[in-house]
């Protein structure tokens, strides 16, 4: 039996690709999140059509208030996974819990497979560090749960890293590239349709409105196509309501887009693709190294990107 570990609906239609890789053999399923909507359930489900065992375990974020139902989980995924395995696949090489389910299960071989863009930027914490838990409770859970896997421990164990970016430049090197999206040939009508790709930029619900709405009337923006986290509304927009991520909506879409994002990596995933222009905006005011090397890479990848 093998181990597949999902924590977002990217990483669980990566996962469908790679199952695929060992028809013959069997999986065992298991979705970490810290959120259940239509999405994640519509691909939980998905992906459990073709595993012969699946599970979903809540996750709580280490802190104060979350140090209980930090504990609470590990003692699901004890009781809940088996406790020998033959592979195992993983995405989140950062994720305290996949540190701790490496830790007390027995298996022979691990895999990797891309978590989004963070794979394949040049400044990134799978690449630059061995342990990216900052809270000051985790080292007392290290020693209680004798967790002894880290990202580096990862990295050096991983036998094949499975991408879905045509770039060297992935945090282990053995890569085997993976098909995400079919540039298949659509019959494309004369129509072009304009989308926008949310995603939360700052901390504030009412600066995060605010920036959408600007760049909506700005670029006179028709769709929006809200990020599965989000949880604010945005009016003046028609809503793209579905339960498909967008590598996989596009599928159903027969025009030429024109797709507007910040730092998506959506973007990325679904800029080789020869009826959508990709157009990154980057706000004026925007700090975060991690989110200004998005925009790097997506220079790279020759995607405009405008000021706003």
């Amino acid at each position: 039996m093998n181990l597949i570990i999902c924590t977002s609906p990217l990483q669980m239609l990566i996962a469908e690709r790679i199952i695929k890789q060992y028809s013959r053999e069997h999986f065992e399923f298991l979705l970490i999140t810290d959120i259940i909507n239509n999405k994640y359930l519509h691909y939980f489900n998905q992906l459990s059509g073709i595993c012969n065992r699946s599970i979903i375990v809540k996750s709580y974020t280490l802190g104060i208030r979350g140090i209980y139902g930090y504990i609470f989980t590990i003692i699901k995924l004890k009781i809940k996974i088996r406790k020998k395995y033959t592979r195992i696949f993983l995405a989140s090489i950062d994720s305290s819990l996949i540190h701790n389910i490496l830790s007390f299960v027995k298996f022979t071989e691990l895999y990797t497979f891309d978590d989004g863009t963070i794979n394949i930027s040049d400044n990134n914490v799978y690449k630059n560090s061995s342990n990216i838990i900052t809270s000051r409770f985790y080292p007392i859970l290290k020693r209680i749960f004798n967790i002894n896997y880290s990202i580096d421990r990862i990295k050096k164990e991983s036998i094949k890293h499975y991408t879905i970016y045509k770039s060297n430049n992935n945090i282990i090197k053995n890569i085997y590239y993976l098909e995400l999206i079919d540039n298949h040939n659509v019959n494309l009508d004369s129509k072009v349709v304009s989308i926008l790709l949310g995603q939360r930029v700052y901390e504030s619900d009412y600066d995060n409105i605010e920036l959408i709405k600007r760049v909506i009337s700005k670029y006179n923006i028709k769709y929006y196509f809200p990020h599965p986290k989000e949880t604010y509304f945005i009016d003046g927009v028609k809503y793209i309501e579905t339960d498909l991520i967008f590598e996989d909506f596009i599928k159903n879409i027969n025009s030429n887009i024109i797709l507007y994002t910040f730092f998506s990596s959506a973007a990325l995933n679904v800029s080789g693709i020869k009826y959508i222009e990709v157009i990154s905006l980057k706000p004026g005011n925007l700090t975060d190294k991690r989110y200004l090397d998005c925009y790097r890479l997506f220079l790279q990848n020759d995607i405009n990107v405008y000021d706003v």
